[in-house]
């Protein structure tokens, strides 16, 4: 027995070792339903690649630059294109499972049985370094799925895959120590279980070897937002880190990208996210400090975080702030269709080494070429949107095959707001819509519907006396708001939409914060968001939001009892935004202190309830107040340096503040302000202003000049003025201050120049200075 015993024993042995070969030269050749040619992966090299935790921390100064926009956009076809080379080498059953339906369960492995680890998969899993033999293979013929299971380790831990995985991946190796997965070449697709989840490890690292490119696809049925079945492509309870120099691609049919319920960092990786929710996701916090990114959330948030509360040492002092969102390296284009990046406490970008530039490229809700329709649709009544509220409005319904089944629903009026384009660049129109309330019948009862519009003496709710009617339509589930427009001729109907966010017209006082974009949806679809601060110290931001482009509330409740503080801090970097609303926006203090920034499009530019300006170079363009301070009380713009320059639809320096002739106080920098409206001022205080330093122009129509010269002069300061006709491309000259090219006309135009220079000012058709991109030079 003995001896059968070892005859048994060498067998096994020989066995497994042929197994081991058998994968080392699988993994070395190009397998044939494999569409990515990988290295051999035999085993863990360290002479060859060094420390895979060491090679995913190194900055990687050989890595390419980020796909252009119009590059991006192939980016769909390439997950395409992976997802029939992945589904043509696999087998015929495997290709069966790429359709799933409502039976199917999302995270049950009930049916999934151990198998021979002796078998030839299409994949491999060669041991690296630490705990070996750390894994199971479970199969579900049902599905046609594996599931590779790293269970308990003793020790830190590395493990490689390469190859097809129709399946999952699941690390479930205890709390004590931490496990890497490097991915050598691997595809891993699924349309039961999220593709690779950690359950348990002191730390999770999925690696992405050098030169290799990595596909996961999560082919699911939408998850919603339970967290129990782990709705995302790639998903972590434990802190998770995503690296290696080679490239990840993720693709989620339903679901989220990458999630983690704790710590989430990206380093090193070229990572794509492609899908509905959100791309990134860190419940704690989310950082990224080099790489090239492209993030794209169809009906999402790019970047998001969600606890907003404080983890505390042993000794009770702080440890870290959760919720924030740091970028410090790395090349990011993020296409989202609600917020770009969305912090639950902070959002920071900086750049710490020149040799990890930072640049951020974001482009929200219809800016975005891959949003697609998120919608907040009341299920028990309509909006009805008129171009005008002299008339009451009634609603028919009725079956379109039984006309004795009707119901009338009168409407009730809701509110108004402006129409796109009020308050905008010289020329444009100020108009509103009106918005009334309607009860929605059971569409399958009413399948047709007519609106009525009367006047104050007839009666609504009838069809015998009316001042006109609609077309038929028919009753809409996922839409809830009837735009049309009313005339003697009949009432014309736009086309169904949704409700949209609005302030009604005069709310907030005067210059207040008022939302500028009328079209916005029931979701926020800001560039850079975050429920506390936002710090921008360096890098390269660039905008393109339908909301607000870089925006801090103040008015939400943290998790930690902190009050939030709503401010924006710029002390460096490159900022461009173009906005539907707001450039910047802080519910607190808005502050610039260095840096370059760029609002070419806005409904107002900086928006703050106190503004800080020291320094910086800063332009704004907007179609309503250029730069807004909204407090009532104390000094709500405060100019001490840089050089700010404004072209406003509305006001150019707005303040609110009812504190006398200190609530915008100009000490020092260069202010160039140009505003177009008849109606504003270039400079509107309610109180006064003071000027003790530094230099002013403003230029605005004549007729609210009032405010624009209710000012206070400081020691060694000087004031003049001129009234003219002021056409575009003539000059306004300011004898050894500054010139300006006039960037529209303003025909009965009044100039103020304040500063410590006592200088005139003159017009010019011509001149040979060098303008920069605002028409602005200067020589003080």
């Amino acid at each position: 027995m003995k001896g059968l015993a070892k005859n048994l024993t060498a067998m096994l042995l020989i066995v497994c070792l042929s197994f081991a070969v058998a994968c080392d030269m699988s993994t070395s050749s190009e397998k044939a339903d494999n569409s990515t040619t990988v290295s051999s992966q035999s085993g863990y090299n360290s002479s060859d690649d060094g420390d895979s935790e060491t090679e995913a921390s190194s900055n990687d100064s050989g890595a390419s630059s980020s796909a252009s926009h119009s590059e991006t956009g192939d980016l769909s076809d390439s997950h395409d294109s992976s997802d029939e080379q992945s589904d043509s080498s696999s087998t015929e059953t495997q290709t069966s499972q790429s359709t799933t339906d409502d039976s199917q369960s999302s995270s049950s492995t009930d049916d999934y049985t151990p198998v021979d680890p002796l078998t030839e998969y299409d994949f491999t899993i060669p041991y690296s370094k630490g705990t070996e033999n750390a894994y199971e293979i479970t199969y579900s013929e049902e599905k046609n799925e594996y599931v590779v299971t790293f269970t308990a380790v003793t020790e830190k831990t590395v493990y490689s895959m390469s190859g097809t995985l129709n399946g999952n991946v699941v690390v479930d190796v205890g709390d004590d120590y931490k496990f890497e997965l490097e991915v050598c070449g691997l595809t891993v697709t699924s349309a039961y279980n999220a593709p690779i989840v950690a359950l348990s490890a002191d730390e999770f690292t999925l690696t992405a070897k050098k030169d290799t490119e990595n596909f996961v696809y999560d082919r699911r049925i939408d998850l919603s937002e339970d967290e129990s079945a782990y709705g995302s492509a790639i998903y972590s309870v434990v802190d998770m880190t995503l690296g290696g120099k080679g490239s990840l691609t993720v693709n989620s049919t339903n679901n989220n990208g990458v999630h983690t319920k704790d710590d989430l960092e990206v380093k090193n990786l070229t990572l794509s996210v492609n899908c509905v929710d959100n791309a990134l996701k860190g419940n704690d916090s989310v950082t990224v400090t080099s790489g090239n990114l492209t993030l794209i959330a169809r009906q999402g948030d790019g970047i998001k975080t969600s606890n907003s509360s404080i983890k505390y040492n042993d000794d009770g002092s702080v440890k870290k702030y959760k919720g924030i969102i740091e970028i410090d390296g790395g090349t990011l284009n993020i296409y989202s269709a609600c917020d770009g990046i969305d912090a639950a406490y902070d959002v920071i970008i900086t750049q710490a080494l020149e040799t990890t530039p930072t640049v951020v490229n974001i482009y929200t809700d219809k800016y975005s070429e891959y949003s697609e329709e998120v919608t907040a649709v009341s299920s028990g009544e309509y909006y009805l949107r008129s171009n005008t509220s002299s008339y009451n409005y009634s609603v028919y319904y009725y079956s379109s095959s039984d006309a004795s089944v009707y119901t009338w629903a009168n409407a009730t009026y809701y509110t108004y707001a402006k129409s796109s384009g009020s308050g905008g660049r010289p020329g444009s129109s100020s108009s509103y819509y009106y918005y009334y309330k309607v009860d929605k019948p059971s569409t399958s009862t009413y399948n047709k519907m007519i609106v009525y519009a009367y006047s104050s003496s007839q009666k609504v709710g009838q069809a015998t006396s009316y001042y006109a009617k609609s077309s038929a339509v028919s009753q809409n589930d996922s839409y809830d708001t009837l735009p049309f427009t009313v005339s003697s001729s009949g009432i014309s109907l736009s086309g169904w939409t949704n409700y949209t966010t609005t302030t009604p017209g005069g709310t907030g006082g005067p210059g207040g914060m008022q939302d500028g974009n009328t079209d916005k949806g029931d979701y926020s679809t800001k560039g850079v968001k975050a429920d506390n601060q936002i710090t921008i110290s360096g890098g390269t931001v660039n905008i393109k939001s339908y909301d607000d482009a870089i925006h801090a509330n103040n008015d939400v409740t943290l998790e930690s009892g902190l009050s939030p503080l709503g401010n924006v801090t710029i002390s460096g970097g490159s900022i461009t935004a173009y906005s539907n609303d707001d450039g910047l926006h802080a519910d607190g203090t808005l502050s610039i202190t260095d840096g370059t920034i760029k609002v070419t499009n806005s409904y107002e530019g900086l928006e703050g309830t106190y503004i800080r300006i020291s320094g910086g170079e800063i332009s704004v363009k907007s179609s309503d107040d250029g730069v807004n301070g909204t407090t009532t009380s104390g000094t709500a713009l405060d100019i001490s340096g840089g050089y700010l320059y404004v072209y406003a639809g509305g006001d150019g320096l707005d303040c609110n503040s009812q504190t006398q002739k200190t609530g915008m106080i100009i000490s020092g920098g260069m202010t160039i302000v140009v505003s177009t409206s008849g109606g504003n001022s270039s400079l509107d205080t309610d109180k006064g202003y003071t000027v003790s330093g530094g230099f002013v122009l403003a230029v605005c129509p004549q007729g609210m000049t009032s405010e624009v010269q209710n000012f206070t002069l400081g020691s060694g300061c000087y004031s003049t003025t001129k009234t003219g006709s002021f056409s575009a491309s003539s000059y306004l000259v300011v004898d050894g201050v500054v010139a300006l090219k006039m960037p529209t006309n303003i025909f009965n135009g009044f100039a103020i120049y304040l500063g410590e220079t006592n200088s005139s000012i003159t017009t010019t058709s011509s001149s040979t200075y060098s303008f920069d991109d605002n028409g602005v030079y200067r020589m003080a």
